[in-house]
Order: C-alpha cells, then sequence, then structure tokens
C-alpha cells in the first residue's frame, strides 16, 4: 500500500522520493485539495524531518483519484490505531518515517516484475508529471512553483527538450487568433 501511494504521489504531483517520505497526516487538507510538502527524510542520519529540498514549504493540488487514494490510505492508518498528526503517511511498521532508499528498492522491485527498464527510477515519475504538465500548456512559471524549484530559469533549463517544441503550435494560435478562429 505504501509504494501504490508513494507512485501516485510522485506521478500525480511530482513529489520527490524524500518529501513523500516527510508526508504527514496533516499535510493533507480535504477540503482544498492539496497536500503541503512541508518536510524532507534524508537517506542516512537520525530520522528526523527536515526542511523540504529548496528550503521551503510548498502546496501541491490534488485531482479526485489521488484524493481518493489518499483517503482510503488514511482510513487504513486509522485502522491501525495512527490518528496523530504527524503520523507519517507512508511507513514501516511500528509506525516510523520510510526512507526513501526504501521506497526507491521497493519501487525496483516492481519495476523489474513489470519488464520495466532499469533507467526507470521513482524519480522518473517526478520528471513524467513536469513534461506532462509543459505538454498540457502549464507555463514555466507555475511549473517551476509546482515543482518547488528555486527559480523558473532552472526549471526552464532542466525541461528546455519539451519547451522547445512548442514554438509551431504558439505561431499557429497567434495566426488562429489574428484569423479570428
Amino acid at each position: 500500500r505504501n509504494l501504490a501511494l508513494a507512485v501516485i504521489v510522485a506521478l500525480a504531483p511530482g513529489l520527490r522520493a524524500g518529501a513523500i517520505c516527510g508526508l504527514v497526516r496533516r499535510a493533507v487538507a480535504y477540503r482544498g485539495f492539496r497536500i503541503h510538502v512541508g518536510a524532507n527524510i534524508a537517506n542516512s542520519g537520525p530520522i528526523a524531518r527536515s526542511k523540504p529540498k529548496g528550503g521551503r514549504g510548498r502546496n501541491v493540488w490534488m485531482d479526485d483519484v489521488l484524493m481518493g487514494e489518499l483517503l482510503v490510505h488514511l482510513n487504513m492508518m486509522a485502522d491501525a490505531g495512527m490518528t496523530a498528526a504527524l503520523d507519517p503517511l507512508l511507513c514501516k511498521k511500528g509506525g516510523a518515517h520510510m526512507r526513501p532508499k526504501a521506497l526507491a528498492a521497493s519501487f525496483a522491485g516492481v519495476r523489474e516484475e513489470l519488464g520495466l527498464p532499469a533507467t526507470v527510477h521513482l524519480h522518473t515519475l517526478r520528471h513524467t508529471y513536469a513534461t506532462s504538465q509543459l505538454q498540457a500548456g502549464t507555463d514555466i512559471y507555475t511549473l517551476a512553483r509546482l515543482m518547488g524549484h528555486p527559480d523558473p530559469g532552472y526549471t526552464l533549463r532542466k525541461y528546455a527538450h519539451v519547451v522547445t517544441g512548442a514554438g509551431s503550435e504558439a505561431a499557429a494560435r497567434v495566426m488562429d487568433y489574428y484569423n479570428g478562429r
């Protein structure tokens, strides 16, 4: 169940493994359909929630599918007696936060079972999210904010290969506008 939720959270709002492992119950806002990404779990050292990469928290928004999966997961947690606000969404037996390495190892096992190439990692889902956002027409400033990048220039450099193909589409849109279509 942890892995299924992690895959959806990596793919839907594009979170890093450390941020996924740092999510707690109170991070989920049902009314606003959003998750507050406010902490990170490191791969080594004592398990402690630290600031997310980029140094500041952010909100990411959910669709109905992700919200439904989160509700099922939270109900399972409640059935197991995990109802405190700071209980981790993804946890090991006993309730401790999972480490990103453990999550990545679980994903690798499923990847092998599915016959996917070894180049596909949990972090690949984050890039899939970003690429899909750009292909759907999300502007680079909004995507940078959603991804937690420090500035839009970084996002543009990282995903320029996706944006460069948009020139002909933009030219067609403006011509349609000029021609009243």
